[in-house]
């Protein structure tokens, strides 16, 4: 799992919640160091990405676009996290790729179950 978030103690929680339950996780401060991650030459390639809608540098929506061009199968695992997901741009966003939004504040059993489903239905990473 790959998560994306400029709140360093939401990344340490979420991190920590699920490396208990058994997830490999890495953290993003947010959408472009998400990017050099991915770039880089060993990087490991996560089952599913947890991105916040607002960052500085690049967001969650703008993050979604560049997974779309560079790594697509990845778009296809993303879960965008959000303090208001019934913007009207997210209710777009998510009908138009299918991604779930959860909305900020989750609590963690309930984005475990929704990254465990995106995981296992999803296409191949």
């Amino acid at each position: 799992m790959l998560v994306v978030d400029d709140e360093p103690f939401l990344r340490i929680a979420v991190r920590r919640w699920f490396e208990r339950t058994g997830w490999q996780v890495i953290e993003a401060s947010d959408g472009d160091h998400a990017l050099e991650l991915l770039a880089a030459p060993d990087a490991r390639r996560p089952d599913v990405v947890v991105a916040d809608r607002r960052m500085p540098r690049l967001d969650g929506l703008a993050l979604h676009a560049a997974l779309l061009e560079h790594h697509p199968a990845l778009a296809a695992r993303f879960i965008l996290a959000s303090g208001d997901p019934g913007e009207p741009a997210l209710v777009a966003f998510a009908r138009d790729t299918g991604c779930p939004i959860v909305a900020k504040p989750f609590q963690l059993p309930e984005l475990g179950l929704l990254a465990a489903q995106v995981a296992e239905l999803a296409p191949p990473a």
